[in-house]
């Protein structure tokens, strides 16, 4: 469940904070950053963001994780990103 987003722009897009908590009560914050509706970044202080991602066997791939899939999806509603 996303808690909070912020939106800040940029000089060529937008960076955007989320705090989304989990269904074990945990919370994390992320940060993603868009442009021309594609996504340019991704950050989550999850497990998975914070070093799943960057695992060798991951490694090149851009696998996302539970949390930034749910901020994604609201960023697409909000015509933030492209579908």
């Amino acid at each position: 469940m996303i808690l909070e987003m912020v939106v800040l722009p940029k000089q060529e897009g937008y960076s955007i904070y989320f705090k989304v908590k989990n269904q074990k009560g945990e919370i994390y914050e992320q940060r993603v950053e868009v442009s021309e509706g594609e996504l340019l970044v991704w950050n989550c202080t999850c497990l998975w963001g914070s070093i799943g991602r960057f695992s060798k066997k991951l490694e090149g791939k851009d696998k996302y994780c539970r949390h930034i899939k749910e901020c994604i999806s609201l960023l697409k509603f909000l015509n933030y990103l492209n579908e």
